[in-house]
């Protein structure tokens, strides 16, 4: 990434203003990452949660036969 590349630079500066230039600079980069990462591991999340609510709708709607829901586990009903 160029945040890296420039942060790298900033620092060997070795100045303060460039240094802190170098911190929001990196800050900046691992955010998107981190962005990037929680956006991944949420899409797989929206996914399970949109084809429950899916199941549930054709469940209402009489398409498929509903699960019951014991305390010994899942059972078809």
């Amino acid at each position: 990434m160029v945040e890296f590349e420039e942060a790298k630079r900033l620092i060997t500066v070795g100045r303060i203003p460039q240094l802190r230039l170098a911190l929001i600079l990196l800050d900046s980069a691992v955010e998107l990452i981190l962005y990037g990462l929680a956006e991944y591991a949420l899409r797989a999340e929206r996914f399970e949660f949109t084809t429950l609510n899916q199941m549930k709708a054709a469940v209402k709607r009489g398409k498929v036969r509903a699960w019951r829901t014991r305390s010994t586990g899942s059972r078809r009903g």
